[in-house]
């Protein structure tokens, strides 16, 4: 039997899109919420992604784009911090929007502890035992459904 591949079909952006996602991610707006606030989905933006990974045009210049105005943000509230009397905001910024280079390390670590750990689980548990396990770690309430092919993807989630 053949087997199928998807084929990428070549999402929907316009200029004003690109442009608002740009403005938003420049003042500190997460990807997500600047994805969401121009009308990008979940599903359209994996589609990027892939045109963007074939190096599609405006697709692999918009995904760049979204790196450099995350640059952008970051040295804007560096130099805040740098040059203002009061730099507390400009710093609660840099440490909720880029946590790598500038959140509490601890926070971090035990993160990280925690997705190693339920890559192990994932890895290691059937499907079935991995859901109750998921479960048993969030309360067991209803919607705990973490498997392999909902983590992440269940509710649409944009990129952070």
């Amino acid at each position: 039997m053949a087997q199928r591949t998807r084929t990428t079909a070549q999402p929907s952006l316009t200029s004003e899109q690109i442009t608002q996602v740009d403005q938003a991610i420049r003042s500190g707006v997460t990807r997500k919420r600047a994805l969401k606030a121009a009308g990008i989905s979940a599903a359209q933006y994996r589609d990027i992604e892939a045109c963007a990974a074939r190096d599609i045009q405006p697709y692999e210049s918009f995904l760049r784009g979204m790196d450099e105005a995350e640059a952008t943000a970051e040295a804007t509230f560096v130099t805040t911090i740098s040059s203002s009397s009061d730099w507390r905001a400009a710093a609660f910024l840099l440490e909720r929007r880029f946590p790598e280079q500038w959140g509490q390390k601890i926070q971090i670590e035990v993160q990280k502890e925690v997705e190693h750990i339920l890559d192990l689980a994932e890895k290691t548990l059937d499907p079935a035992q991995f859901a109750l396990f998921v479960a048993a770690l969030s309360g067991g309430g209803e919607g705990a459904d973490d498997s392999p092919a909902t983590r992440g993807q269940s509710d649409g989630q944009l990129p952070n």
